[in-house]
């Protein structure tokens, strides 16, 4: 599955336009004092590549986040994906299998 085949379902399943689609991938602490961190998986040069090619996969992921905005505009401090490292409050987790 290309990451443009992924906009798409999730596009359809959200409602939200694939224009303003931003796709993250949390990724877990893999050593001793390390924090979550998160990584935007459909930028343009990716939107082509098989997910199995890319760096940010979902071997190394658990949680994939989606948000409505622009990749032109959007400050990452502004996004609301913190909300799912730090409280489970109103988050609508979806399981997908591919």
């Amino acid at each position: 599955m290309k990451v443009k085949d992924l906009e798409e379902m999730v596009s359809k399943a959200t409602g939200i336009p694939v224009s303003e689609l931003l796709l993250l991938l949390r990724h877990e602490p893999t050593g001793y004092g390390q924090l979550p961190r998160v990584e935007l998986m459909n930028m343009d040069w990716a939107r082509t590549k098989l997910i199995k090619d890319l760096r940010s996969r979902f071997d190394h992921g658990t949680m994939l986040l989606v948000e409505q905005g622009s990749l032109k505009t959007v400050k990452f401090e502004n996004m609301n994906w913190h909300k799912s490292i730090s409280a489970n409050d109103n988050i609508l987790k979806v399981f997908v299998g591919y």
